[in-house]
């Protein structure tokens, strides 16, 4: 994935604080084969019962694609409390948030469906926010204008979710209920490791070119709650998996 970053700095305060904001737009993937195993827990959009847990019973024949989309909007607000042999340790607030959505579309079926369209549409939001914990190191270079710098934060985040199904259900009985959204809150782990290239182009900004890895012990994502909601009751039921973001970032910095 692709991110992008801005982020202040005010270096002049008794103790420098930074504001920062990392953005990556939507991300899609359509799965058109209806052969192709998906990656997340035995969950595949194949022919014969495709999700492995009796979602369509003994029905065959099902021809099925599949697009799934998220997305990754961060802000962060670090202070640097002390500093030791280039190293700064910093303590802040961190928000985040992060949407997946599922769209499972029936291309072809057997006797007793009717029509084919949009099966399955379902949407996971997680909007977390909290204290953390971090450090920056910068390693010494012999260009003036270009350094290099790793950091890593580690936060116990408030995760409020909303989670949201729809069903088309084109005759099938496992389908009879065609909506239902559901609501929690959870505390999440967020561990985050960085590394960025910093270029300075003058008049205090420097262009930023780097990698992200961002680990989410707990987020509710769509495939993880296709596994756990009872499509026939209307009973949606919120599944959880640890998420892995990772992106490479282009950035701009400003210290004032």
């Amino acid at each position: 994935m692709l991110g992008i970053i801005i982020e202040y700095t005010a270096d002049e305060l008794r103790f420098p604080t930074s504001f920062k904001a990392i953005l990556s737009p939507n991300q899609s993937t359509v799965l058109s084969d209806p052969n192709y195993t998906v990656f997340n827990g035995g969950v595949s959009v194949a022919s014969g019962d495709p999700f492995g847990n009796g979602l369509f019973g003994p029905i065959t024949d099902l021809d099925l694609s599949a697009k799934f989309e998220n997305s990754f909007l961060g802000f962060e607000v670090n202070t640097q409390l002390a500093q030791y042999r280039g190293t700064a340790f910093t303590a802040g607030l961190k928000a985040i948030r992060f949407t997946d959505s599922l769209e499972i579309d029936m291309d072809a079926g057997p006797s007793g469906f009717v029509g084919t369209g949009n099966l399955i549409t379902q949407s996971a939001v997680n909007d977390m926010v909290g204290p953390q914990i971090g450090f920056q190191t910068e390693i010494p270079s012999a260009n003036e204008k270009l350094n290099v710098s790793f950091f890593g934060n580690l936060g116990y985040l408030n995760n409020s979710v909303g989670y949201a199904f729809g069903s088309a259900g084109y005759g099938l009985a496992t389908f009879s209920t065609p909506s239902s959204a559901v609501s929690d809150h959870k505390k999440t782990k967020v561990a985050e490791l960085g590394v960025n290239f910093r270029y300075d182009i003058g008049n205090n900004s420097l262009l930023k070119l780097g990698a992200n890895l961002i680990y989410i012990d707990s987020a509710a994502t769509s495939v993880a709650s296709l596994g756990t909601t009872a499509f026939s009751t209307g009973t949606a039921t919120i599944g959880y998996e640890s998420v892995l973001y990772h992106a490479l970032t282009i950035g701009w910095e400003h210290k004032f």
